[in-house]
């Protein structure tokens, strides 16, 4: 884009407006002859047009975005100047101004360095001339490049003290967190995302395995591409996996904007509960252990919601689910942001690194039996570990869902309203009784005079082991984080992904997170 040309096309349109519109509605000298109304009008249209075209020139050039073909065909660029020297990129640095990325001089020339290599390889993603732009690289291009920067940020620059055009660009991330959930997740395939309630910021986004971002070669870029595990895969934004009992307070909330409340009692059978039309019974993990090691098992009897929840109770919440039915758990994704792809830079339009894929959810004309396993997070909904985070981010922020970000500088986007406060403030209560019941299976989450609230998950799934989760937030009383930990095939919740939370918890304490008095 010729910005110097952009400017000079405004210049022609100001000449135009004070020179030429005056001189067509001068007045004719006293007795001179009538000018034919035709030439009038036609040199009115000319001179419109001509007006019109520089404007839409300098609008075009200046700011491109606003064109939707714009902005379908930038995803489909790959022009050499999208890729410059990394001497014409910012570098990248924490919300603490702690360097992330930097430009080091190498005998291959400026290369970017990633000052913490695989512990936030896909959050960061790489800018490398042979293998492109991943990453906060490619979705912060825009704000990362120095040598193709709008006409508007360039003057807006002059005169500013420290130029924003050099100086590094700050993220929302806590490296500290950061670095204790890649750690936390020690070899095992899986994602950590943890964000802040109250303000929608990334703190922490990790997915297992990793890679270096430094070390790319053509030999290892093809090593890492056809690895079974899938290294290269951002799991907490682009892996689609059943939440389990994770989900429970989804259905939760919906269970309670009906009508229902944390007293209403289910009796839970051994045998588990057989939904309408279906011979396939879902049963509680209680029946299958005592099953596997030869014993009975007398169930859970009489429950209500919040020893349901404690214990995550599965009859429990597949028979209430069956009585909400297929359209009312729907809507309750729905307003969740589950079926939504969340971006977390305001130009997520130009790629899809850091763009969450949608999750889905059941379908309102579902039979009875998938409407009570969509209700404890099997059958038709699947969904990211960042939409997992946003659902404890809401209940944490009193029923207002605020959408993810990662630019610490970026505005705060407007909430979300997925339910009211006293709703979302009896399924935080919920929560908490699964860490303080002693029946608990997020009891492993209690961390002394920090309170926090939290539902673990073991996601069956038909390629393996159950898939571990838990999400939570913390302190309950006055939440400064949010997170949600998937170990793929790990089992159960409260073995594989409670210590998880636990290790990046204990991060956030030592930074100050959990301190009384606010967020460091």
């Amino acid at each position: 884009m010729d910005y110097a040309l952009a400017l000079w096309r405004l210049v022609c349109l100001a000449i135009l407006a004070l020179v030429v519109f005056p001189l067509l509605r001068c007045r004719r000298p006293a007795g001179a002859p009538p000018a034919p109304k035709s030439l009038a009008a036609f040199s009115g249209v000319v001179s419109l047009g001509f007006a019109l075209v520089l404007a839409l020139q300098a609008l075009w050039a200046l700011a491109p975005e606003v064109s939707s073909g714009y902005r379908a065909c930038a995803t489909l660029d790959r022009r050499t100047y999208r890729l410059r020297s990394p001497h014409d990129r910012r570098a990248l640095a924490d919300r603490a101004g702690t360097p992330l990325v930097v430009n080091v001089t190498s005998e291959a020339g400026i290369v970017r360095q990633h000052i913490f290599g695989s512990r936030i390889a896909h959050l960061l993603g790489y800018h490398h001339a042979r293998f492109g732009q991943t990453g906060a690289e490619a979705a912060c291009n825009t704000e990362l490049s120095t040598a193709r920067r709008p006409a508007w940020a360039i003057l807006g620059s002059l005169g500013q003290p420290g130029n924003p055009l050099t100086s590094p660009l700050r993220l929302t991330l806590d490296t500290a967190i950061q670095c204790a959930a890649a750690e936390a997740l020690n070899g095992r395939i899986g994602a950590v995302v943890v964000l802040a309630p109250t303000t929608g910021e990334v703190l922490a986004l990790a997915s297992a395995p990793s890679f270096d971002p430094d070390s790319l070669t053509q030999a290892s870029f093809r090593q890492l591409r056809d690895d079974a595990r899938r290294p290269l895969l951002n799991r907490a934004l682009a892996g689609l996996y059943p939440p389990g009992s994770t989900y429970k307070p989804v259905t939760a909330a919906a269970l309670l904007a009906q009508g229902y409340g944390p007293g209403t009692a289910v009796t839970v059978p051994p045998e588990g509960y057989t939904p309408p039309g279906d011979s396939q019974p879902i049963r509680d993990h209680e029946a299958s252990e005592a099953a596997r090691t030869g014993h009975a098992w007398a169930g859970h009897g009489r429950l209500d919601m919040r020893a349901a929840m404690a214990m995550s109770a599965n009859g429990y919440f597949a028979a209430l689910g069956n009585r909400l039915g297929g359209a009312a758990l729907c809507e309750a994704g729905r307003a969740f942001g589950i079926d939504r792809p969340w971006a977390l830079t305001p130009d997520g339009w130009q790629t899809d690194d850091l763009l969450a894929r949608p999750g889905t959810l059941p379908d309102p004309r579902d039979r009875p039996a998938v409407v009570a396993r969509a209700a404890i997070g099997q059958g038709r909904v699947l969904v990211t570990p960042l939409h997992m985070a946003l659902v404890a981010a809401a209940v944490a922020n009193h029923g207002q869902l605020m959408p993810p970000r990662l630019l610490l500088e970026a505005p705060a986007a407007q909430p979300l309203v997925v339910m009211t406060a006293p709703i979302a403030d009896k399924v935080a209560g919920l929560m908490r009784c699964a860490v303080t019941d002693p029946r608990g299976t997020a009891r492993g989450l209690r961390m002394g005079a920090i309170p926090v609230a939290a539902k673990t998950g073991s996601a069956e799934n038909d390629k393996g082991a159950p898939h571990a989760w838990v999400i939570g937030f913390a302190p309950s009383d006055r939440p400064r984080l949010a997170f949600a930990v998937l170990v793929e095939h790990g089992g159960a919740g409260s073995k594989a992904a409670v210590p998880i939370a636990r290790a990046v918890l204990e991060a956030a304490r030592r930074g100050g997170w959990l301190a009384a008095g606010g967020t460091p």
